[in-house]
């Protein structure tokens, strides 16, 4: 009696169990969490401008080096260093703290600074974004964004509930995402990046990477990421050690 009785308990528990199980799973199927609207968040960076399939010049007679530098130095900032780069070339500067990387860049994209030796000659279309968060005044970004935000052009960048927002407002890392937006919206022929991998998440760098590896135009970035410099593609120049920054 005494085990027929333990028995048709664990049985009608168990009924009872399946029951609400089941009940459980109804209500879950019927208050579903939709998939997000907007999926679209993979990095695209558009055809390089002047350029045709494969990151050539695109007007006859055109040179095929699209940055040349010479001998360039900045006393107390950055050692001679020379190389180029041709179009469709992708170059990493890579370098210790101090050895002035971010000083090259700034010099390719906005011409020589201060106490600045030897040359630096780019092609039209020098599109450049820093390693830090956008500031008021910065070229690449619209004044109406901070009062605006990016809207339509942080398509595939931004997700959409950003876009309205003063940028001032935004996360760090959708900042840097508006940042590359406006970038790629800029129609660059030389696309120079500092730090590409600040402020992004997981997602965002996986994306970022894939997209510069795909770009057929001409591509220069410094990073003291070791992980990106170690799965890096294209060409490396290094920089050697001094008290820049």
């Amino acid at each position: 009696m005494a085990q027929k009785y333990y028995a048709d308990r664990a049985q009608a528990t168990s009924t009872r169990r399946i029951n609400d199980d089941s009940r459980r799973l109804t209500v879950l199927a019927a208050r579903e969490v939709p998939k997000p609207r907007y999926d679209e968040l993979a990095f695209s960076f558009p055809h390089a401008s002047g350029t045709t399939t494969g990151g050539t010049p695109s007007h006859p007679g055109a040179t095929c080096i699209a940055l040349s530098v010479r001998g360039a130095s900045v006393e107390g900032r950055l050692a001679p260093t020379s190389f180029e780069a041709r179009y469709g070339e992708h170059l990493l500067v890579a370098g210790p703290n101090g050895s002035g990387k971010t000083t090259l860049l700034e010099w390719i994209a906005r011409g020589a600074p201060g106490g600045a030796h030897g040359s630096i000659d780019a092609a039209p279309g020098v599109v450049f974004v820093p390693q830090v968060l956008p500031r008021p005044g910065d070229p690449l970004i619209p004044e109406d964004a901070w009062h605006l935000g990016i809207g339509e052009a942080g398509r595939g960048f931004v997700p959409p509930a950003a876009w309205r927002r003063p940028l001032g407002e935004l996360s760090a890392g959708n900042q840097r995402r508006a940042q590359l937006a406006w970038a790629a919206r800029a129609n660059p022929h030389v696309l120079v990046i500092d730090e590409p991998t600040n402020y992004l998440d997981l997602d965002a760098l996986e994306s970022l990477e894939e997209s510069m590896r795909e770009w057929e135009g001409t591509l220069v970035i410094s990073t003291h990421d070791e992980w990106l410099i170690t799965r890096w593609w294209g060409r490396i120049h290094r920089l050697g050690g001094t008290r820049g920054r």
